[in-house]
C-alpha cells in the first residue's frame, strides 16, 4: 500500500501515525495508524530510524498545548477500528497534479466533484487524514490554505515539518 500512496501522491513518504504513548494491554509505547484492515496500534519503536517526528518541527503556531496534546491522543484512540479509506488515496491523487486535477476551494462542497465530497467523510481514513482529523478535533488546524477538509497526503505533513517537497501551492 505504501508504494501506491507514494506514487499517487508523488511523495517521498508513504505513511503517518500519531504517537499516543503507553496504552493498557501493551508493553511498549504505541502509535495509532490508519492501515488496511482498519486503524490500530503499532509499537512506536517500529518507526525508530524511519520516522520524522513532529516534536521540535511544527511551526510555533501549531504546537499543541498540553490540553490539546491530551485531546489529540484521546481522538486518536477513538479512531482505532476506523476502516481504511482506499478510495481516499484516489481522491487525494485526483486533487493533485499527478492525476491531472486541482481543487477550487472557493466552490461549495455540493458543487465539488465526488472525490472531494468523499474526503469530507470521516468513516474511512488514510493515515494522513487521521492525523489531520485528530489534530482538528483537538482544536489544532494544521492547514489553513483553503484546501477542503482532510485533503491531506503524507507529503503535506512532511512539508509541514519543514521538509522540502510539496504539491499544494
Amino acid at each position: 500500500m505504501g508504494a501506491l500512496v507514494q506514487w499517487v501522491t508523488d511523495s517521498p513518504c508513504e505513511h503517518a501515525a500519531v504517537y499516543v504513548g503507553h496504552v493498557d494491554g501493551y508493553d511498549k509505547p504505541q502509535c495509532v495508524e490508519a492501515r488496511p484492515g482498519g486503524a490500530g496500534f503499532i509499537d512506536a519503536d517500529h518507526y525508530t530510524g524511519r520516522a520524522l517526528w513532529s516534536g521540535g518541527r511544527l511551526p510555533a503556531h501549531l504546537i499543541p498545548t498540553d490540553a490539546q496534546r491530551q485531546a489529540i491522543v484521546a481522538a486518536a484512540l477513538a479512531k482505532v477500528g476506523t476502516p481504511y479509506g482506499v478510495l481516499d488515496i484516489v481522491a487525494i491523487g485526483l486533487a493533485q497534479r499527478r492525476l491531472g486535477s486541482r481543487v477550487d476551494a472557493r466552490r461549495a462542497i455540493a458543487e465539488q466533484p465526488w472525490w472531494v465530497r468523499r474526503l469530507m467523510r470521516t468513516d474511512r481514513l488514510i493515515c494522513s487524514e487521521l492525523i489531520d482529523l485528530v489534530y482538528e478535533e483537538a482544536g489544532v488546524h494544521l492547514f489553513t490554505d483553503g484546501r477542503p477538509h482532510q485533503l491531506v497526503a503524507p507529503s503535506d505533513l512532511w512539508v509541514l515539518l519543514g521538509s522540502p517537497i510539496g504539491w499544494w501551492s
